[in-house]
This record gives structure tokens, sequence and C-alpha cells, in this order.
């Protein structure tokens, strides 16, 4: 049976509750959802792991088409502790199928606040791999005992 009363708008809210969420709840996973994003500005992943909630979670996998992990954290692993991962993230993000539903309002908040730092997000991100990478290239040249000249030889 349906409660009809708590499926009434809250009125202090921009979200309208639904059968399986109510207004409050959406206000709380967007509220996780701004922090954890303006984290990931930061290029801290201990920081994000931090800012992303299992309430953040249970609403990415369960009304935003991801595909559950085994737990929050594996989840967290798979999509922000390496920058291309982050960036896959946001692009599947974007494609999602936005606008229907119940969900409409908080997907779309989420989308607007997204949009709104993903600049930033992919400087960072592009940033991080660059370094990451040379870092890489530094440690292998070290490894094959290679200086920068050995490398216009081949």
């Amino acid at each position: 049976m349906i409660d009809i009363e708590a499926l009434r708008d809250n009125s202090n809210s921009q979200f309208k509750t639904v059968q399986f969420m109510k207004a409050e709840e959406k206000e709380k996973v967007f509220k996780n959802w701004k922090r954890f994003l303006a984290s990931l500005k930061e290029n801290n992943p201990e920081k994000s792991w931090g800012l992303f909630p299992m309430r953040l979670y249970e609403h990415l996998h369960m009304h935003c088409g991801y595909i559950a992990h085994y737990n929050h954290k594996q989840f967290f692993s798979t999509y922000f502790e390496d920058p291309a991962d982050t960036r896959e993230f946001i692009k599947e993000f974007e494609g999602y199928g936005w606008g229907c539903g119940d969900y409409e309002d908080i997907h779309n908040a989420m989308l607007n606040e997204l949009n709104s730092v993903k600049a930033s997000i992919i400087a960072v991100t592009n940033t991080q791999e660059l370094k990451d990478d040379l870092g890489r290239i530094k440690r292998l040249m070290m490894k094959h005992s290679l200086s920068t000249e050995d490398l216009n030889d081949n």
C-alpha cells in the first residue's frame, strides 16, 4: 500500500518525494554529491573517499545506471582512484538517460552541479595523469639505465 502522505511534495525542498525516495533523502544525496565533486577538484583521493558516503554510492547504483560493486569502496576504487577512470565516470554520468521519471529533479540537479565543476575536475585529472606517466617513464628509464640521449638513438 502506498502512503499518500509520504508522497506529498515537501514545499521547502527543491526535490519532490517519490515512492522510494523522500525529498529529504534527495537533499542529503545532493549535498553529498556537491561535497564529493568539490573534493575531486583537489586531487586528494583520501579526502574524496571520506566524502563518498554509502548514501551517495547507493543512489548512483540504484538510480543512476551504475552497476553495483561488491561494496562502495570497490565502486570508489573503480571510478575515482585513477584519473582516466574519473573522466570515464563523468562521461558515463553525462550520458545516462536524464530527464525522466521519479528522479528527474535530483538527476538534473546533480548533472548541473557536475557541469559547473567538470572543467576543473578534468584539468586536475589530466595533470595528475601526466605526473603519473612521467613518474613511470622515469622509473623505466632508471630500470633500464637509460638517459634522454639514449632515446634519440632509437
